[in-house]
């Protein structure tokens, strides 16, 4: 499911957690070099009405309307959202997406809640290219939607139980026309089940212990992608545990471990060790060695994606652009990283250290296939365990709260990656540096500036080098009394200076290139 797609609004979200390194036995299956941990606010926090309205260049457009109610039992919060966009400037990628999310919390007893979440999304998609005959200018149309049911037990203090069953669902409808003798229909429905048990629980001050056990089902059906319209799927099935023990007091070990089966890739064991150790009560090293695997998706699997060509091309010509051979493994990541976190009252100073070293083989990567139909076009692709990277970094992150309402953060990230695949080793950007300030001005007024830097890099999916860029982001924002009510006007202004690319970009052709000049939009948002 891509980001626009999720049917989540920007403004149910509480937190975005970002844990970094593979973290399979914690965080579940495919948690390969990180995790982004996304946590919705609690019904209860919700006012009873909130109104945001937001317009601005590059064709924006979006407007949410949010309700919540909380009571001794019942607990929730439905969101309406809309949002339009004109996408990149010379790209054909306009989007149009329509939401609704609803969140609910009923306590049964006191022991026992239910946890109801529903989402669903929807609308048109601009796509493609004019001058591309494999992708090109159509509009598509998704719809996606999820369902999430949790059952929590807290049976005492230190004793939890967790039941949650969740179900995703997505639908793509598109044809393509043009270079093509037919029209072809690219429609695709991914789906997943997923089904797990969890227990938490502590043995006296120093011991805590996580188990649990989960069973997941994924299919997926499209002719266009795999050459019929049978329904393909993977099931898996995991086991999993952690122990959390203090040692000794200022010791702390973390032990953990997911074992896990798939019809795909067969058994794979996710260990993980870390040691926190705390030099003083706002200082801590830790270290951390770990390993995980990615399951091959099922296009890298068993693609046949075959294409009929209009003139020129002799009648009833094909071309297979890609053909899956089906024997593909796991990719697999050992890690080791040191760190260290120290918060100084004193200065209002905190600092976050990190060195890492990764080391992944069996990367999936193109290759040619040898049984690809003749054709005059270019050579039918495969997928094919081949690839291999050492990538060693640096990642700091210095944060200052002089005084309430203040912040300044500074962040700066240094990578290598070494590798036989010349493509690989230039694929990450070496340096990346941001800073972000924000300051209160009064009671009312607020602001905040965000500057940010990346080094030049390779995007793999067409080969193109990414030049350095930099990015300042700003945003103003005025809080008042409107009818009574609470009330916020804000301006936002992105990419001050111009010129911001973002991953794929062609020189040679501005329809493929992922930039945009300086946009900026007004917001009105009333809660009541």
């Amino acid at each position: 499911m891509e980001w626009t797609d999720l049917p989540l609004a920007i403004d149910d979200i509480d937190r975005i957690e970002v844990i970094r390194g593979p973290n399979a036995a914690t965080h579940g299956s495919n948690s390969f070099l990180g995790v982004i941990n996304i946590i919705t606010q609690d019904p209860i926090v919700v006012p009873d009405h909130t109104l945001r309205i937001s317009k601005g260049s590059n064709g924006i457009e979006d407007a949410l309307y949010r309700h919540g109610s909380s009571g001794e039992q019942l607990d929730y919060r439905l969101t309406l959202d809309y949002m339009a966009d004109d996408g990149f400037d010379d790209r054909h990628d306009s989007k149009i997406v329509r939401m609704v999310n609803l969140a609910a919390n009923h306590q049964l007893n006191l022991q026992d809640r239910l946890e109801v979440q529903l989402g669903y999304s929807a609308g048109p998609r601009a796509e493609g290219f004019s001058n591309d005959p494999f992708q090109e200018l159509n509009t598509t149309r998704k719809r996606s939607h999820f369902e999430q049911l949790r059952w929590r037990r807290i049976a005492t203090s230190d004793d939890e139980w967790s039941l949650q069953f969740s179900h995703n669902y997505d639908k793509l409808i598109e044809t393509r026309a043009g270079t093509m003798i037919l029209p072809v229909n690219a429609n695709g429905t991914p789906e997943r089940f997923d089904l797990e048990l969890y227990r938490t629980r502590r043995h006296g001050k120093d011991l805590r212990a996580v188990w649990g056990l989960g069973a997941r089902r994924d299919e997926i059906t499209s002719t266009f992608y795999f050459g019929n319209a049978d329904t393909r799927s993977n099931g898996t099935y995991r086991m999993f545990g952690n122990l959390e023990w203090r040692l000794a007091t200022p010791l702390l070990l973390n032990l953990g471990a997911m074992w896990e089966y798939t019809d795909i890739s067969g058994d794979t064991l996710s260990p993980r060790l870390a040691l926190n150790y705390r030099l003083s009560p706002t200082q801590t090293l830790r270290s951390a060695v770990s390993q995980a695997y990615r399951t091959p998706v099922f296009f890298e699997q068993d693609a046949d994606l075959l294409v009929p060509l209009a003139p020129p091309a002799p009648p009833g010509t094909l071309f297979q652009g890609f053909k899956g051979l089906g024997n593909l493994d796991p990719e697999r990541i050992r890690s080791v990283e040191l760190g260290y976190i120290g918060e100084f009252p004193a200065t209002h100073l905190t600092l976050d250290l990190r060195l890492y070293r990764d080391s992944m083989d069996n990367l999936i990567t193109q290759a040619d296939y040898p049984g690809a139909l003749p054709s005059p076009l270019p050579t039918t692709q495969t997928f094919i365990n081949y690839d291999s990277a050492i990538v060693t970094g640096f990642e700091s992150e210095l944060q200052w709260r002089p005084a309430p309402g203040n912040l300044l953060m500074v962040s700066y990230a240094w990578a290598d990656v070494n590798s036989d695949s010349p493509e690989l080793k230039a694929s990450s950007p070496r340096h990346t540096l941001s800073l972000l300030g924000s300051h209160r001005f009064n009671e009312r007024c607020s602001g905040s500036a965000a500057w940010y830097y990346t080094d030049d890099q390779l995007w793999l999916g067409d080969g193109d080098r990414i030049p350095a860029y930099h990015r300042v982001d700003l945003r103003l924002a005025y809080a008042f009394r409107l009818g009574g009510k609470s009330a916020e006007l804000s301006g936002v202004v992105q990419n001050l200076f111009g010129d911001y690319r973002d991953f794929l970009y062609r020189e040679t052709d501005p329809q493929k290139r992922n930039e945009f000049d300086t946009r900026g939009w007004l917001s009105l948002r009333l809660e009541f």
